[in-house]
């Protein structure tokens, strides 16, 4: 099945088209108030050698996520091979330059049932890496904002955590409430069985030892991640301090989780600028870091992953030849 007939791709065509929309209106205004000349300049003065650093912390930032993914979906009875783990990650990723919110990262889960045939496992534990990723983020966020005093980011990174906390709460309050074991036995029946929204609760439960392991890979990983956002200042020769990158770091994180854009295209920038207006830099030093980070970080890795969307058949687990193990057709 080629990528452009996927029915998760060609659905919400109206809500893309929205999202364009919106894209297209803000990236208006903010050229309308940009010196494209000062833009060109600064893109001009790019530093060929921190590229070259951030290309090579993007790489180690992409191999501590997908052996997170690992670490959070092998048990005693199910495991997958590392380079499958990657081959998701990149998938996820190419995903999220075509849907909202950066969903690609779940999305995912979808790819890897029809080529390995596990389902329920493979949702929730998609899932869970994205809700730990994102809870995560505060824990380098919020020490940095203590220190530079920013009670405001301090704040919001704390809500960013929340959703973390909620989740994991979730196996816990199933069994305790009959009301929201009610909802989830509704709800599998809407997916006509297809789905056991119990089983994908039931998978969350980790344990403290896997769940401290995944907390500690993310904080690593968004560290290599906005250590490359602070490198693509630093290549455009602007310096807004290493401390206050890593105070903002939930924000913008949530900023991206927005589904009001065509892949945080526009809505992404116009933060960035507002946040970084704050030190001193201007918009046109913000925007050309913006335009670096974007094309290395999220389009580069990006269309890598939906040419192996396109190539992958199969992904292998140690199950396959058992009933929950077998590749099903799509």
């Amino acid at each position: 099945m080629s990528v452009s007939k996927d029915p998760v791709l060609k659905k919400h065509k109206s809500r893309h088209f929205i999202q364009l929309i919106f894209s297209v209106a803000i990236a208006i205004i903010l050229l309308l108030n940009l010196d494209i000349s000062a833009l060109i300049s600064n893109v001009k003065k790019t530093s060929l050698s921190t590229l070259g650093l951030i290309l090579v912390l993007l790489s180690a930032s992409l191999l501590v996520r997908g052996y997170r993914w690992k670490l959070l979906f092998d048990n005693k009875s199910l495991s997958v091979r590392f380079r499958d783990s990657m081959v998701l990650l990149f998938v996820g990723l190419g995903l999220n330059l075509v849907l909202p919110a950066s969903s690609g990262d779940v999305v995912k889960s979808y790819f890897g049932y029809r080529w390995s045939g596990v389902k329920e496992r493979m949702l929730s534990i998609s899932l869970l890496d994205k809700v730990i990723a994102l809870g995560s983020v505060s824990f380098l966020g919020i020490p940095f904002a203590i220190m530079l005093a920013y009670p405001l980011y301090i704040v919001l990174g704390l809500l960013v955590m929340l959703p973390m906390v909620l989740f994991f709460l979730l196996p816990h309050l199933n069994s305790r409430f009959s009301s929201l074991s009610r909802f989830l036995n509704f709800s599998t029946r809407l997916f006509r069985g297809k789905l056991d929204l119990h089983q994908v609760i039931t998978e969350v439960n980790i344990g403290p030892l896997k769940l401290t392991q995944a907390i500690v890979l993310s904080i690593l990983g968004w560290s290599l991640t906005y250590t490359q956002m602070y490198l693509c200042f630093r290549a455009i020769h602007v310096d807004p301090g290493l401390a206050y990158v890593f105070s903002m770091a939930p924000l913008l994180t949530l900023v991206r989780l927005f589904p009001f854009t065509l892949s945080g295209i526009g809505s992404d920038e116009a933060a960035l600028c507002f946040f970084f207006s704050r030190v001193g830099l201007s918009m046109e030093e913000t925007i050309s870091m913006a335009i670096i980070y974007r094309m290395l970080t999220f389009i580069l890795p990006g269309v890598f992953g939906l040419v192996l969307m396109s190539l992958t058949t199969r992904i292998r687990t140690n199950q396959d030849n058992v009933s929950n193990g077998r590749k099903l057709e799509p």
